[in-house]
């Protein structure tokens, strides 16, 4: 039935979008990897999403909340239309925030390995990238950016506070694009860093050092050449041991690397013995290599 419904919605978004191959659309994919790019009528494209499958879930179904996600996407529509001046960044993000609770809330309750993208997600995914790809500032659409904002990251959480969803939006010649980074439920990030190696190539850090109950530790390396944004590598353990105690993990960006500390008031020491893990940028060759002491 997903797949009927699949082929149904592409014949409906595809009727005269020429520039969008249907071979390269994917619904039920997250943001920036469906191959769907900005729409002139935001309406009309959800109302056809809906048509086939797509659905507006929100926490124990309020329809009050319902109401207020298709505010979002009925003042999204006049701002591309050009009805409204202002970009409407309280109800697009209160629209996102709506969605994304409920499918924390969904995600944490479930069994991690049965939850598949459905039609709940599709409408949440499909809008967050609307809303992205729309958005005029990068500050409208992102919880945190990097230093110049070229890049940033739009974070959501589980019911239970772990991780839910990343996405990563950075700037392009055509405007604002996303992509999802890691897998759901598993990657969390608090900074983004921008980099460049020795022959000035331009890279992009999505870090992430938590502490606490899930002491997560995530770093995702992006390259930009110009025109598009890869993923080179990334690392997802810093080699923690039981033979030391430590209270952060912290990247230095100018030595670029990171080392297990302990505070000392406002300073920061590493631990004795314990490795450092360094990152080397040399664009596809890029790589993380782990030093132990």
């Amino acid at each position: 039935m997903k797949k009927l419904l699949f082929i149904a919605l592409i014949a409906v978004l595809m009727a005269g979008c020429s520039q969008e191959k249907k071979a390269e659309v994917d619904l039920y994919a997250y943001p920036g990897n469906s191959g769907i790019g900005p729409k002139a009528d935001i309406q009309g494209y959800f109302d056809s999403l809906i048509s086939i499958g797509a659905k507006v879930i929100v926490h124990s179904g309020d329809e009050e909340s319902i109401a207020e996600v298709w505010e979002g996407v009925k003042q999204l529509d006049r701002y591309v239309k050009g009805e409204r001046k202002y970009y409407p960044v309280e109800e697009v993000n209160h629209a996102i925030e709506l969605m994304a609770f409920e499918q924390g809330y969904s995600f944490d309750h479930s069994c991690e390995e049965d939850y598949e993208v459905d039609g709940t997600e599709m409408f949440l995914f499909r809008f967050i990238e609307q809303a992205v790809m729309h958005s005029p500032v990068i500050d409208y659409v992102t919880h945190f950016h990097s230093d110049g904002g070229e890049t940033g990251m739009l974070c959501y959480k589980q019911w239970n506070t772990g991780p839910l969803y990343s996405f990563f939006v950075y700037k392009t010649d055509k405007g604002l694009r996303v992509l999802s980074v890691g897998e759901r439920g598993e990657t969390e990030f608090n900074k983004v860093f921008k980099l460049t190696d020795k022959k000035g190539r331009t890279y992009y850090l999505c870090s992430g050092n938590m502490t606490g109950i899930y002491n997560m530790f995530c770093q995702y390396l992006y390259g930009w050449d110009g025109k598009t944004m890869q993923l080179l590598g990334h690392a997802d353990s810093f080699g923690e041991s039981a033979d030391y105690v430590y209270d952060e993990v912290l990247f230095n960006p100018r030595r670029l690397c990171w080392e297990a500390c302990v505070s000392d008031g406002n300073v920061y020491k590493k631990v004795s013995k314990s490795p450092t893990l360094r990152l080397v940028l040399d664009w596809d060759k890029s790589r993380f290599v782990l030093e132990e002491e």
